[in-house]
């Protein structure tokens, strides 16, 4: 597969096509890991709500992705809320991830108000 081959440029064409014929949100969420190998943080958030939108098997680890997506893209408020989602929605070992990620943005958060 294009994946597999980091063929990137090629393989996010594709996966929209399969998204929209299908209207399978795994397509989005496979786009959203694409980004994620390439930094593309607003990219992993927009694939992650169209994925969410249109339903994944397991939406915990699609809202892992956003929220730390969105904790490089400074958007704390959303990260928080992803990482919420994911304590409402995960099992126990990514409830318990998503309680060390909101720890983390709050020292981030306490950290710049500090310094500001």
């Amino acid at each position: 597969a294009w994946t597999d081959a980091r063929a990137y440029d090629k393989a996010i064409p594709i996966i929209d096509q399969l998204a929209a014929l299908t209207g399978d949100g795994s397509y989005h969420l496979r786009k959203a890991h694409i980004y994620n190998e390439q930094g593309n943080w607003e990219g992993i958030t927009q694939s992650v709500d169209a994925a969410l939108k249109l339903g994944v098997d397991e939406p915990a680890p699609a809202h892992m992705l956003a929220g730390m997506a969105y904790i490089e893209l400074e958007k704390y408020a959303d990260s928080e809320r992803s990482f919420k989602a994911v304590q409402a929605t995960g099992n126990a070992k990514q409830r318990d991830n998503a309680a060390e990620w909101l720890s983390f943005l709050n020292e981030k958060r306490s950290l710049r108000a500090a310094l500001n």
